[in-house]
């Protein structure tokens, strides 16, 4: 089985994941990668992130910037500002690197 997205708790297994050779690999075959770094609570201010594999610029079209993890148990206007800051996320990721 060929997986189409790969998504992992970016915040805490961002390392684990860039160093996995098979993570690597699935990237370099043009897999798309659900980077969970937008934290699953209320009064979000800022997420950072760091890339070192591949071109960045593949990475960023291949990307996509979620939460941590589940928003199940969020209120509502928690869940609608963790969507908000992964979106702003992800734009700023695809304008720095002119994706």
């Amino acid at each position: 089985m060929n997986p189409d997205i790969l998504s992992f708790d970016a915040r805490e297994g961002l390392e684990t994941f860039f160093s996995d050779p098979y993570a690597v690999e699935f990237m370099q075959r043009g897999g798309t990668v659900a980077y969970g770094m937008v934290p699953t609570r209320a009064g979000l201010n800022a997420a950072d992130a760091a890339t070192a594999a591949g071109d960045p610029r593949e990475l960023a079209q291949r990307a996509m910037i979620t939460a941590t993890c589940g928003l199940g148990l969020l209120e509502p206007s928690a869940i609608a500002e963790s969507f908000s800051v992964a979106h702003k996320v992800g734009q700023l990721v695809r304008s720095l690197l002119g994706a």
